[in-house]
């Protein structure tokens, strides 16, 4: 008997890498489906150099549950050299230092909740905090701190 060249196996091998490749490129495809979904409402981080924001995250949240809100947009210029020092000190020291991520502090945070058993704290730097607070939620889940390492 003569075998042709690849035989049987060799169809089933031929198939089932098409039907491997076709999986990945529909994978790939609706990756990138999502991804442009999600970019097209991603906000405009660029405007806020120019565009004072109507609104933020944090403020539509407590009106939504019934609280008042009054605040006055202040120009960067009449805010005191040492308000704003004390604010960064406060919330973010080393702003000066880390390219938006603390990475030592987020790695301190994961090993005092898996290692201490204490609650996991906060170790959000000042431009994650900016980007919760206008754009996001005050939920503490883990997508949430995706989207916000993102923007």
């Amino acid at each position: 008997m003569i075998r042709r060249r690849g035989g049987r196996r060799g169809r089933r091998r031929r198939n089932r890498t098409r039907r491997l490749r076709l999986a990945a490129a529909l994978f790939g495809l609706l990756l990138l489906l999502i991804l442009a979904v999600v970019f097209q409402r991603w906000p405009d981080v660029g405007s806020l150099a120019t565009v004072i924001p109507k609104t933020t995250a944090f403020i539509d949240s407590h009106r939504r549950t019934g609280g008042e809100v009054a605040w006055q947009w202040v120009p960067y210029e009449r805010i005191s050299p040492e308000l704003k020092l004390a604010v960064l000190v406060a919330e973010d020291i080393d702003f000066f230092s880390h390219s938006g991520f603390a990475t030592d502090e987020i790695r301190e945070a994961v090993r005092q909740t898996l290692e201490e058993g204490k609650r996991l704290r906060g170790a959000s730097t000042l431009t994650q905090q900016l980007a919760k607070n206008l754009w996001l939620s005050p939920s503490r889940s883990p997508l949430r701190k995706l989207r916000e390492a993102a923007l």
